[in-house]
């Protein structure tokens, strides 16, 4: 695989990367519910998915998948873009479809997402994002060529991102959650020095590694992809055990590693819980405490060392014995993982169906 370049991004005009055709339903009032297909309406929310219909009938209102639907007007959502993996209906002079024979269903998620970020609040009813607007309208992408955005890198980052969430709920398969109620009377200081140990990671690795030739994460103190930057051939190099947090020195970011891993800057460091058996979701937990109460505190100009860090106090959740109360910040989490497991449920069952 090629290098991946995440600095090098280029502008191009929807009309020159799409193929664009109108949606072709023509009445939504007019369809029955049913199981056959999804209704795709001009809408934002739950990526406009409506509702699922019969197809009896209205075959020719039937438009393919693997495209984006590029929505016109509608429910406050003119400007905006959903990536649709599948065949669908939606109605007529409300949205279109963009088709590249190029796109995979990551690749369009990236640039659904792109393309609502960029007419965000730029259109409405009064003003629709229609005809040549619409093929115009500059996007900025990962540069390959003047003509071709590098979907390889676009397809890369989507895919980390789905993958890392499908490992986050499967992980929350396997936690019995003991039905109890919750009760945590405070929130307690406490320092990190009696609560982690810390270490440099060590490793000085060149920048311009080859993404895909193997199969170690190589994490910077970035983040963009929760700090993985590409997966290499780490034979050569000290592997870092995952299940612990990384903090950037220079740059003050904080991620939780779930995977062993090599790392590229002395300057960053790893940290454990000194007590044994914290679940990923209360490290989870922590990489939210941590940014929130350090993250202003350290900069380029001051950079954050693992003494420094060990010597800070930070607030936790805490039992009535005073010690930090580890289940509750594990349940809190799990709280929030399911509140995500059940909105890419919704997706999975009504029009995804992966």
């Amino acid at each position: 695989m090629n290098k991946i370049d995440i600095i090098k991004w280029h502008n191009y005009k929807i009309g020159d990367l799409f193929k664009i055709e109108s949606a072709k339903g023509k009445n939504s009032q007019q369809l029955n519910d049913g199981n056959d297909i999804p209704y795709i309406a001009a809408s934002k929310e739950r990526n406009g998915f409506n509702r699922m219909v019969s197809k009896e009938g209205f075959e020719n209102w039937i438009s393919e998948g693997n495209c984006i639907q590029l929505i016109h007007i509608g429910d406050a959502a003119a400007g905006y873009a959903n990536y649709i993996p599948n065949k669908f209906i939606a109605m007529s002079g409300k949205s279109s479809c963009a088709y590249n024979k190029n796109m995979t269903k990551y690749s369009g998620l990236f640039i659904a997402a792109i393309i609502s970020k960029t007419n965000m609040h730029k259109y409405s009813f009064k003003d629709p994002w229609t005809g040549d607007k619409v093929k115009n309208t500059v996007i900025t992408l990962p540069y390959k060529t003047n003509t071709e955005p590098d979907w390889e890198y676009m397809e890369s980052y989507m895919k980390n991102i789905m993958q890392e969430s499908e490992r986050d709920i499967k992980n929350l398969q396997n936690i019995s959650v003991l039905k109890m109620d919750i009760q945590t009377e405070k929130w307690g200081s406490f320092k990190c020095s009696k609560l982690f140990t810390a270490r440099n990671t060590g490793n000085i690795l060149a920048r311009d590694v080859e993404n895909g030739s193997g199969k170690t994460p190589y994490v910077t103190a970035s983040g963009i992809n929760n700090g993985v930057f590409a997966h290499i051939d780490a034979s050569k190099y000290d592997i870092i055990k995952g299940h612990c947090i990384l903090i950037g020195g220079k740059t003050f970011t904080v991620t939780y590693q779930a995977d062993n891993f090599v790392s590229n800057d002395s300057h960053n460091f790893v940290i454990r819980t000194l007590e044994n058996n914290i679940s990923d979701l209360s490290y989870k937990y922590l990489v939210t405490v941590i940014r929130s109460y350090l993250g202003q505190k350290y900069s380029w100009n001051d950079a954050v060392t693992k003494d420094k860090f060990l010597n800070e106090n930070i607030p936790l959740p805490a039992k009535l014995n005073g010690q930090p109360d580890w289940k509750y910040m594990e349940n809190y989490m799990k709280n929030i993982m399911d509140d995500t497991k059940a909105k890419l449920n919704i997706l999975k069952t009504c029009y995804l169906r992966i």
